[in-house]
């Protein structure tokens, strides 16, 4: 299954910076990962992924309210 729909937490110039926001996101128990860069270089960082965008949009409205206010859903 390609799983299409990635909740994106944060994009990053340093990889470091990408690396802290997957730790702390680990501790809230999401499943987070960077998954490439974009365009201008930026890390990007899934906290949720899934090919149904119904999951993604749930999730999604759940992590604006409990973690990252900012988040955003980007299709691959």
């Amino acid at each position: 299954s390609s799983r299409s729909f990635y909740v994106v937490g944060g994009c990053f110039r340093s990889e470091e910076n990408a690396k802290n926001l997957i730790a702390e996101a680990d501790l809230l128990g999401y499943d987070a990962s960077i998954i490439g860069q974009n365009d201008q270089g930026l890390y990007i960082v899934s906290l949720f992924s899934s090919n149904e965008m119904s999951k993604v949009h749930a999730e999604l409205n759940s992590i604006k309210v409990e973690f990252e206010k900012n988040a955003w859903v980007l299709v691959k």
